[in-house]
């Protein structure tokens, strides 16, 4: 029996040997495959990330190209509207319907990097500062400023407070105007007095303008 199975075992031993050679063989292919493998992923990963980039940088000129003509409608049309209530509203205190002080708080002109950044941040740099409750009833009463005008009654306070200790009636009084904004916290660093040019002349910027973590500080003359 050992003399029958002698040719099987020989068989067996060359197909294990030539296993062994063709296993070695794949072992060296595999080790200079690999390599290539990776660096052909890598170049498609990089190839992948960079027609993401592209793509959305297209995305986001188109986003902007459909945005901000909207939003330069919504601002055009928020200043008309805000003129037209302000006038109303001077027409009524010229006729005696109603009294008290009416300011627009506005910055004039703003750098056109920021402008559409702070027309959506800060909706309250248009609004229009009465300095009495009574007054803003008066305002809404007579269908002027029925969204737009806005009470400053703290201020007002500060303000009678001050003439009560012999303060000037005309002095200027402070207006903190909170603004949440995101994503333009360079705003802090980036927006100086310059680069704001004042067109109203009921507002002046402090002499030591600064720009507040929530606010800008200002002051209007009443």
């Amino acid at each position: 029996k050992q003399k029958e199975l002698a040719p099987l075992l020989e068989k067996i031993n060359a197909t294990q040997s030539l296993i062994d050679v063709n296993q070695s063989e794949y072992n060296i292919l595999k080790e200079k495959v690999d390599p290539i493998k990776q660096k052909q992923a890598d170049e498609d990963a990089v190839t992948f990330r960079e027609s993401c980039r592209k793509s959305i940088i297209i995305f986001s000129k188109n986003i902007s190209s459909l945005v901000l003509p909207i939003l330069d409608k919504k601002k055009r049309l928020l200043n008309s509207s805000t003129g037209q209530v302000l006038s109303s509203l001077i027409k009524l205190k010229g006729s005696g319907r109603i009294k008290g002080s009416i300011v627009w708080v506005t910055f004039g002109v703003i750098d056109d990097k920021y402008d559409v950044a702070i027309s959506i941040a800060c909706p309250a740099l248009n609004n229009i500062v009465v300095d009495s409750i009574e007054l803003k009833i008066k305002a809404q009463l007579e269908d002027s400023g029925r969204n737009l005008v806005e009470t400053k009654q703290k201020e007002i306070h500060w303000r009678n407070s001050l003439r009560k200790l012999g303060g000037d009636e005309e002095q200027e009084f402070q207006i903190t105007l909170m603004m949440h904004y995101k994503e333009i916290d360079d705003l802090k660093e980036k927006i100086s007095p310059e680069k704001i040019q004042n067109s109203n002349p009921n507002l002046s910027v402090l002499e030591d303008y600064r720009i507040r973590e929530k606010g800008y500080l200002l002051r209007v003359r009443s």
